[in-house]
């Protein structure tokens, strides 16, 4: 707020004192002689004082008040409003990336420099160098422990391999790729750069293959449903299956309905349960009678030896076929 000022014209009156005459009417009274007889024995006059009065006008002058007005300026001062800027402190809040730190496998890319043998005539003289720059990434780096690994590469001329140097047995690392460029860079100098992609599968995954099993096996009237204890993933498949249905007849009496071998690729998978359809086996609709159902899926594995950096883990591996059963169960209706 702000005290602002201007000039403002009024009328400003006083109070002055002056004379103000008029004409005053009153009676004024004097005494004149006058003569008063009375009966006596005899006339007897005497003169005796009596009042006359008369009007008369007179000037009469009093002091009256009178108002005395004149134009004055003066200065009027009223509180007007007015925005005042200053700068005060503020807190501001910001998000700021900071580093938490966890202890995590770590990978050191190391360039060293290679040498390879030439064979020359005796009394010349030659020098070739080739510097290689070998780089390795892990593709899925952080999902796997891999602290316990380390790699060897390899110089053949311009080519460079790669291969394992020490394993804890717990890890196997596949290839999935390999960039190689190779650069004179001299006359008698030559840099290789190479980057290989691995991906590590844990060998624990790997077995876990071993005891999987077929889990809530439904028969309902038209088609078969199941689930698998493990995820098949991309390491696994099917290679082969065969299914078993009777209906049981008669208490001991089975009749066969089915007793065959199908494609896996009949299995149709819908969420994390698999199905087959029995009309596959141009089966009809099933009735309401007990029937005994067997699954039996094989199963293989499904990484190339040629793409491992160390197959003979998988040798490890005793892949067996995953079963499952049902007996004496009345088939399901939706």
């Amino acid at each position: 707020m702000d005290n602002q000022c201007h000039n403002e014209t009024q009328n400003k009156c006083t109070t002055v004192m002056s004379n103000q005459c008029h004409n005053e009417t009153q009676n004024k009274c004097e005494t004149v002689n006058d003569s008063v007889c009375h009966n006596e024995n005899q006339t007897k006059c005497e003169t005796v004082n009596d009042s006359v009065c008369h009007n008369e006008t007179q000037n009469k002058c009093e002091t009256v008040s009178d108002s005395v007005c004149h134009n004055e300026n003066q200065q009027q001062c009223h509180d007007e409003y007015r925005q005042q800027c200053q700068q005060v402190p503020q807190q501001q809040c910001v998000d700021i990336p900071h580093q938490v730190c966890e202890n995590v496998p770590n990978m050191v890319q190391v360039p060293y420099a290679c040498t390879k043998n030439v064979q020359v005539k005796t009394g010349d003289k030659t020098t070739n160098h080739v510097i290689a720059q070998v780089k390795v990434v892990i593709s899925n780096f952080g999902e796997v422990d891999v602290s316990g690994e380390s790699f060897v590469a390899n110089l053949d001329g311009n080519d460079v391999s790669l291969a394992l140097n020490s394993s804890s047995n717990r890890v196997i690392f596949k290839s999935l790729g390999k960039e190689q460029n190779v650069q004179k860079i001299s006359d008698v100098d030559t840099q290789v750069t190479t980057t290989f992609t691995l991906q590590a599968i844990s060998i624990d995954r790997i077995v876990s293959f071993e005891n999987a099993r077929i889990t809530d096996l439904t028969l309902y009237t038209d088609r078969v449903r199941f689930k698998l204890s493990v995820n098949m993933g991309d390491l696994v498949s099917f290679n082969q299956a065969h299914i078993t249905l009777n209906q049981v007849e008669l208490l001991i009496f089975k009749k066969k309905l089915l007793d065959e071998d199908f494609e896996p690729t009949l299995l149709k998978l819908s969420g994390d349960s698999y199905e087959i359809s029995l009309s596959s086996f141009n089966l009809k609709a099933l009735k309401g009678r007990k029937s005994n159902l067997s699954l039996t899926l094989g199963v293989k594995n499904l990484l190339d030896r040629n793409t491992l950096l160390n197959p003979e883990l998988l040798d490890r591996l005793n892949l067996r076929p995953i079963t499952g059963s049902l007996t004496k169960v009345v088939p399901t209706r939706d």
